[in-house]
């Protein structure tokens, strides 16, 4: 799995891209066909930590496209791999469908 990773902040980032692979590494540990990950993380103002992601999937190409804001980036982070999360598990659903249908 290829990571890509934007930081717009001035703080450290060692911390952030720590915890924001460790939450990774739970969504791959459900999910192996995870391709890439592009993820930018930013600050739009003194309360708005914004977290926005888009996870490509081997099978058919399929991207998801997540966005998450509070005010606090760590929070952000987990809201943004908690929505990947229902999305991946709506598209394995998906897919579970269509291919007993054939």
């Amino acid at each position: 799995m290829n990571i890509n990773m934007k930081i717009c902040i001035n703080s450290d980032n060692k911390f952030l891209k720590e915890h924001f692979k460790n939450k990774i590494l739970y969504l791959e540990k459900y999910y192996n066909c995870i391709k890439r990950i592009n993820i930018i993380l930013k600050i739009e103002n003194k309360y708005k930590h914004k977290a926005e992601a888009e996870v490509y999937i081997l099978k058919n190409k399929n991207k998801i496209i997540a966005t998450s804001i509070s005010g606090n980036m760590y929070f952000s982070i987990d809201m943004l791999i908690n929505k990947i999360n229902k999305q991946i598990i709506k598209y394995k659903e998906k897919n579970y469908i269509q291919n007993q249908h054939k």
